[in-house]
This record gives C-alpha cells, structure tokens and sequence, in this order.
C-alpha cells in the first residue's frame, strides 16, 4: 500500500486521492448518455479534487476542461474565465482557440497568441457587447470542435457562489442572466458535456436573484458526501504510513478509528493524520487516535475549514440565521425530532409554515437530514465540531 503524507490543505496532486469509484463510475455512465451534473456538497467533501479525478478517468472519451468560477463578480469576468481556460487547453485546434483570443488582450498587456496566454481582458472593441452573447458564440464553436473524435467536458467549478457574487455587483438580472445562459448552452450543445460544482447550495442563489429551480432542472444532482467505509480505511492505512508509522505497527482498529473519528472526511482526515505525524506516534493506539481528534477540535486552526457551517448561517438565512442556529443547537442536543415537535418549541419565535421552511433549508445545506419522518443531524462529525464550536451539552 503506497502511503500518503498528510495533506490538510488543497493538493492539486492526484498522487494522494482515494476512493469515489461508485461517484466517478455513476458520473461517466450518465455523461455518456448525456445527462450534464451538479455536485453541490458542503466544502471540504473533496468535490475539487474529484473533478480532477473525474476528468483523468474520463480521458479517452472527452477532453476536460476545469474552470474555476469563485473569485469572478461580473458577467464579462465569467467569460473571460471560461476563455482563459479554454484557449489554453492543447487539445483544441488551433483555429479555435485563434477565434477565443479575438476577443481578448492579455491582462500584461502584451499581444495574445496561441502558444502562451496571460490573463485575458476583453478588447476595447468588445467591450460594448454582451459578454454572455460572446460566451455563447465560444461555446457554439467549441460544440462543432471534434479531438480525435472525443467529446468535451467542462468542469465548472463555485457556480454557485460567483452567480452570488454577480448578484451583489451588477444586480440580480445580470445574474439571473449568466445562469439562464448556462442552461440554454447545456440544453443546446450536442459534443459538450457539463459538471457544475458549488459549495453553497443554488437554492439560496436561485431566491436572492428571483430565479427558480427550472433554471437549473437541466442538471441532474450527483452527490458526494463521505468516503464510503472501505474507502475511508484505505485512506487511513495510507495515511498512517505516510505520518511515518511501520506497516507491521498499524492496528486495523486504529486505523478504522481514524476513519470514524473523521467521519470518513478526506480533510479532517488528513488533518488527524498531520497531528499523529507531529506526535511521533509509530504505533498510535485507538484511544490515542480519538485523544488527537479531540485536539483537533480545540484547534481553531486545524479545522477551520469546516467552521462554515457555523459561520454561514448569516449569510445564507438572513434575519433567520438566529432561529435556525437554536434549531440545530436543539437537535444536537436533544436527538431527531419532528417537524411538529420544532414547531412546538419554536412557536414563540415562528410560525409553523416559516420553521418547515427553514428544517428545508437546514437539509438542502446538509446540515440535517430526515429519517422516518423525524430531523437529524446529517453528519455525526459536523454535529461534533457544530457542538464544541457552539459549547452544547450534548451527547456525541
């Protein structure tokens, strides 16, 4: 088994990556039958590193290309990040890539050319037009494109969160008008396929920009969640080894520990394994593994990345956030519970309408899920870290 130093933070490297077979093979499956895909876990699931992971082992039917939307707040500034992207990919002809660079100089401002690019700024001659207009036309022609007779595949990274951000910027028509355009090209391309990824869910987008979920019902949802079991082990064996432990020295029931302790996380789970690293530990003992964790809670640093879901709750519920915060520290404390039975211990605060709302939104954000009819937390690890951040009574 080929161990795996721990690496808490984003890796680009694949070298590192385990598991999501049952994902990637549903992913290819329904690409190939022509069904474009939204993957819209919390963060820190691993949905980066699965797209790149999706476009290696979809290489020899589709040529990929990932674009990252999160720091873009205007409708012109996602055109020109989807052209950046699109003139460097080799794979394309070079009369393709030609055309996309029409419309562009480089941020330098030096002149473009097929062989190296910069950051692109849309031309002065352009500048009047409607950027979705030219993204449409980019798109049309990469659609007539044929490489060695693969298709194209574009894995469109925080959709979500940039629509948002155009939202904010420009208003809710220029938004409303990126994602309407990205739902006729998905409808409308023959030879390109799409993945849409997001860590914030698009129904709290789609209500802030006067959207529905018709705007986005062209894709179809692939989630991601936690490693399965066995994969979650190997990631744990291989990570223990990697922290400097002998294989012969690994206990099965530390390294299943490991992968409890993190609720089969890729990221927390490379977090615990830095601090058994840090330790020295080249035998750790189950109790050991869970003790690390528990540090691992009281490290603010260590696992602020998951701290968004402590933290979001502003932005994303607006003068709800209060309520569905005590919703939540009631569930953790208290165990599932109904819908009416919330509403009763709620009913000073909310009507019984407004708090179903919220238990709906709590569970589209993967904060809770529902069972037999009765609420509860989703993940036992975010309850956990949800807990300790909150400083709830509660039995983990």
């Amino acid at each position: 088994m080929i161990p795996i130093r721990p690496q808490p933070g984003s890796s680009r490297s694949l070298s590192s990556f385990v598991g999501r077979i049952q994902p990637t093979e549903d992913a290819l499956q329904m690409l190939e039958r022509g069904v474009d895909l939204l993957v819209s876990d919390p963060r820190r699931m691993g949905k980066t590193q699965f797209l790149r992971y999706l476009a290696r082992e979809a290489a020899s039917d589709w040529v990929s290309v990932m674009i990252d939307f999160e720091d873009v707040h205007t409708a012109t500034a996602f055109l020109e990040r989807a052209a950046q992207a699109l003139s460097g990919e080799q794979a394309l002809s070079a009369q393709f890539r030609q055309t996309v660079l029409a419309f562009f100089r480089t941020f330098e401002g030096a002149e473009v050319g097929v062989a190296t690019v910069g950051s692109l700024k849309l031309s002065a001659a352009f500048e009047g037009q409607d950027p979705l207009v030219l993204l449409d036309r980019i798109v049309s022609q990469l659609d007539r494109e044929r490489a060695d007779g693969r298709g194209f595949l574009l894995l469109l990274d925080e959709v979500p969160i940039a629509i948002r951000n155009i939202e904010r910027r420009e208003g809710a028509d220029a938004a409303r008008s990126v994602l309407q355009t990205l739902r006729r090209l998905t409808q409308t391309t023959r030879h390109v396929r799409w993945v849409v990824c997001g860590s914030i869910g698009f129904h709290h987008v789609l209500r802030a920009i006067g959207a529905t979920q018709g705007d986005i019902n062209s894709l179809t949802n692939l989630p991601l969640g936690p490693l399965a079991e066995s994969e979650s082990w190997e990631l744990a064996n291989r990570l223990l080894l990697g922290a400097g432990c002998a294989p012969g020295d690994i206990d099965d029931e530390s390294v299943r520990t490991h992968a409890e302790e993190c609720g089969a996380i890729p990221f927390l789970m490379h977090h615990l394994g830095l601090l058994i690293e840090q330790r020295g530990w080249r035998a750790p003992t189950p109790a050991q593994v869970r003790s690390a964790f528990v540090d691992l809670l009281n490290d603010h640093d260590g696992s602020h990345a998951v701290d968004h879901f402590v933290e979001r709750l502003d932005e994303n519920y607006g003068a709800n956030a209060a309520l569905a915060r005590a919703i939540l520290d009631a569930i953790a404390q208290g165990g599932a519970v109904t819908a009416s039975e919330i509403a009763t211990q709620f009913s000073n605060a909310a009507t019984a309408e407004d708090i179903g709302q919220i238990l709906d939104l709590l569970t589209r954000d993967h904060y809770l899920r529902m069972t037999s009819r009765r609420f509860e937390w989703r993940y036992t690890v975010i309850k956990r870290i949800w807990a300790h951040r909150r400083h709830l009574e509660t039995v983990l």
